[in-house]
């Protein structure tokens, strides 16, 4: 199985070299490993040229990650994609696992794993939504729509997939910046409903404890409402099955959003997002995220502030 590894990169001069090396210690070789220099300002590209011929270099204007994603999606010279972001790592036998997986399932067109949360020293594993047999824990064929409804998480440097299913799909939407990736799932869960999940943690996921992930905003981007209201979309022109999954879906998004921005002391925020949802007249979240709204802001933010003195006393 030949697969090109595309990694976009702006502003990656600290973490390039060992993302790169961790995907150069895969005991499954890829056959090419591009970087997309997204108008990096600084060392990225100097970084990236001490690899030599190992890795292939490509610069494009600061378009943003969707963009870079996309042009080295079409530039790449393989049937499969693995993507890679570029303060991301990979454990070494990733690709070979998921190679294995889809060489037994043959038809199946994308494949991901369950992967480390880090944040600092502290990993977490990711969730997945059903319980792990012991002979499942090679992999298995799941639905991905169903799996994403029950809160199993496709993360984006996980995916190993087909080139064509990507160019069918779209692509990447240049305008949702860090929602990009779960409306290219959906989109390709549409189309190829099955994918084979690796049920073990094949990668790393470095968190930024402060950035966009971590919710500390005090409004929600527009790309944020073009997200919520092309996941409305696909309720509206799904089948009866996939409907149902999608109002799932979207409750999930939504509402654990919502919730998170309340939580991290974003009150209005929050507000905001249930009354957007309701001049939309969109579904609204249920009760188990939305009861933060009952509580008052100052409760909310001394549970809050609790919260944060009990992790500085535990480390």
């Amino acid at each position: 199985m030949d697969i090109s590894v595309v990694i976009p990169a702006y502003n990656a001069e600290k973490t390039i070299a060992a993302t790169l090396q961790s995907v150069l210690n895969q005991t499954y070789p890829p056959s090419e490993v591009i970087v997309v220099n997204d108008g990096s300002k600084d060392g990225t590209k100097e970084r990236v040229l001490e690899f030599g011929d190992r890795v292939r270099l490509i610069n494009q204007e600061n378009s943003g990650v969707s963009a870079a994603r996309n042009f080295g999606v079409e530039n790449s010279n393989s049937d499969w994609i693995a993507f890679l972001d570029s303060d991301d790592l990979w454990l070494p036998e990733k690709l070979e696992c998921q190679v294995s997986l889809l060489e037994k399932h043959e038809g199946v067109q994308w494949c991901a794993t369950r992967y480390f949360e880090c944040v600092g020293e502290n990993k977490t594993l990711s969730s997945f939504g059903e319980p792990v047999a012991e002979e499942d824990l090679a992999g298995r064929i799941i639905h991905s729509l169903q799996a994403i409804s029950d809160s199993s998480n496709i993360w984006v440097s996980t995916i190993l997939i087909r080139k064509s299913l990507v160019q069918m799909a779209g692509g990447f939407h240049t305008n949702l910046s860090s929602t990009a990736d779960n409306d290219l799932w959906f989109r390709v869960g549409k189309i190829e409903s099955d994918i084979a999940y690796v049920n073990k943690p094949l990668a790393h996921y470095m968190v930024n404890p402060v950035g966009m992930s971590r919710m500390e905003t005090k409004q929600i981007s527009p790309a944020r409402y073009e997200f919520f209201d092309r996941l409305a979309g696909h309720i509206e022109d799904s089948g009866p099955e996939n409907r149902k999954l999608f109002e799932k879906i979207f409750e999930r998004y939504t509402g654990q959003y919502m919730f998170n921005l309340a939580r991290t002391g974003n009150h209005e925020a929050s507000r905001s997002l249930l009354t957007w949802l309701r001049e939309k007249s969109y579904r609204l979240p249920g009760w188990n995220y939305r009861w933060i709204h009952l509580i008052p802001t100052t409760l909310v933010d001394g549970m809050r502030n609790a919260k944060h003195i009990l992790r500085r006393k535990r480390n």
